[in-house]
């Protein structure tokens, strides 16, 4: 038998704390489970904080929209649960800043599940490759608010 752990970032009605994903794995049979999993599962309303606007699911059809500021914090104010996949020091300073909501780093896979909302802050312009931005270069760049949903499948056939 073999056990990995792994701790990621979420909000739920307290402040962020850490979560344990447990992988259990015996006679070559793996089993993953862990409360925000199964918080997703009884179809909390999840939205997850992204530095980019990808369709992070695998199958499913996805919309986005831009949206302003109150719409991003309505949105976060009528969440059950709050992911960071916030991969940047710089971005997670600014997001913490403008939403009024501690935003941490959290360089984490998240794979949204149908139903589920992703509120993405895009920079206005493509920094340098491999550049950091600091906080004064994100503010002079710019940037706008993504929504993103995702659905299971076409609802039109």
């Amino acid at each position: 038998m073999s056990i990995e752990t792994e701790e990621i970032l979420i909000r739920g009605q307290n402040p962020w704390k850490i979560n344990t994903k447990i992988k259990i794995s015996v006679d070559g049979k793996k089993e993953e489970r862990n409360d925000m999993e199964i918080q997703r599962y009884n179809r909390k309303k999840v939205i997850a904080l992204l530095n980019c606007s990808i369709m992070t699911g695998i199958d499913g059809i996805y919309t986005s929209d831009t949206i302003g500021p109150s719409a991003v914090k309505k949105e976060l104010d009528d969440a059950d649960i709050i992911i960071s996949a916030i991969g940047h020091e710089s971005t997670a300073k600014i997001m913490t800043e403008l939403l009024g909501i501690e935003v941490p780093v959290n360089r984490i896979k998240y794979e949204q599940l149908s139903g589920e909302v992703a509120i993405v802050f895009q920079l206005n312009s493509r920094p340098p490759e491999g550049k950091i931005l600091t906080y004064k270069e994100i503010e002079k760049i710019g940037y706008t608010w993504k929504r993103i949903e995702k659905y299971n499948r076409n609802p039109f056939g």
